[in-house]
């Protein structure tokens, strides 16, 4: 059986039932409330918020909703020709495509993250990018930067070998003894050519050149054929790039990106979250589908720029986020 590193622990279910546990009975108002958990407070919903549409047993469900449930498509152009005319950088289009299908009351929001088609290379799968990859990924580079400063003298933590806009990273894993992940990227925008209709290629390979895929074997999400899933280890290298570019003081990667980071207040709602438990067939953790859906509501609430972009003034370090 695998085990977590201690910075990646949730609370068990035994732990939050010996906090303040305070039921909750309806999800209006849910995002206040979880916002507003005390260090000794756990809450208790009598509902689960995957849609009823996905069958009754929670496991299934979700799984199911992972695979088919909604996600907001990108506002973006189709063929390189678009994209030339293209002035909105992907950070304004994932707003303005987000700020769109969140306009509604929080309860009646049940988007899971983004999705976008590459309009370059062999390979045009749709990329779905679920909210839980984007804050898990981010909660990984908090932890790699964290044990590269501690542990500098060992050579731990994330590495990057940038070779122009192919580079590769290797990050961390959350699970202990497993050895670091080597992940390729193509399509970086790293200059100004093509940067309109490049940075809509910007994704992770896995070519078997030595690149190690994550396994998945608990939360793997199966697509269909013409679908692609980002996880938290790719989302992590990511964030890598992007910092990597910015010590040399090239904005581009971040700017260009498809990849969200989210803010530092949604690292701590991400961290309240594991304090949540659901009655339903005995009591339970939310499920990743869950979870996603709760940042969706955070960002319906709070807005898409407050915990889906990342500021340097108002949010601080990366590595200084506190996920609980």
């Amino acid at each position: 059986m695998t085990k977590k590193k201690s910075f990646f622990k949730e609370k068990t279910i035994s732990e939050l039932k010996a906090m303040n546990v305070w039921g909750v009975e309806t999800p209006e108002d849910l995002v206040a409330t979880i916002q507003e958990l005390g260090d000794e407070d756990a809450l208790l919903l009598d509902f689960g918020l995957t849609p009823a549409r996905f069958g009754p047993d929670p496991t299934v469900a979700s799984r199911r909703n992972l695979r088919h449930g909604f996600y907001c498509n990108l506002n973006q152009p189709y063929s390189a020709e678009q994209a030339e005319a293209t002035t909105a950088i992907p950070l304004d289009i994932r707003q303005t495509s987000m700020d769109r299908v969140l306009a509604r009351q929080e309860e009646n929001v049940f988007c899971l993250g983004y999705s976008f088609r590459p309009i370059i290379g062999a390979d045009r799968r749709r990329v779905y990018v679920p909210f839980w990859s984007v804050m898990e990924g981010c909660k990984r580079d908090t932890y790699d930067q964290w044990i590269k400063q501690k542990f500098a003298h060992l050579g731990a933590g994330s590495s990057i070998e940038v070779y122009d806009d192919n580079p590769v990273v290797k990050v961390s894993s959350s699970t202990k003894g497993q050895g670091r992940y080597r992940i390729r990227w193509k399509n970086v925008c790293v200059d100004e050519e093509d940067k309109r209709v490049k940075c809509w290629g910007t994704r992770p390979v896995y070519e078997g050149t030595g690149d190690v895929e994550p396994t998945h074997k608990v939360y793997n999400i199966a697509l269909g054929k013409d679908q692609a899933m980002i996880y938290p280890h790719d989302v992590h290298s990511h964030q890598v790039i992007v910092r990597e570019h910015m010590r040399e003081h090239n904005l581009l990667p971040l700017e260009r990106s498809q990849y969200a980071i989210p803010s530092r207040m949604a690292a701590a709602f991400w961290g309240n979250l594991d304090r949540v438990l659901v009655a339903d067939n005995g009591l339970r953790k939310l499920h990743i589908d869950e979870k996603s859906m709760m940042i969706s509501r955070l960002a319906a609430v709070k807005g898409v720029d407050e915990v889906l972009f990342w500021d340097a003034e108002r949010d601080g370090r990366i590595r200084d986020y506190e996920w609980s």
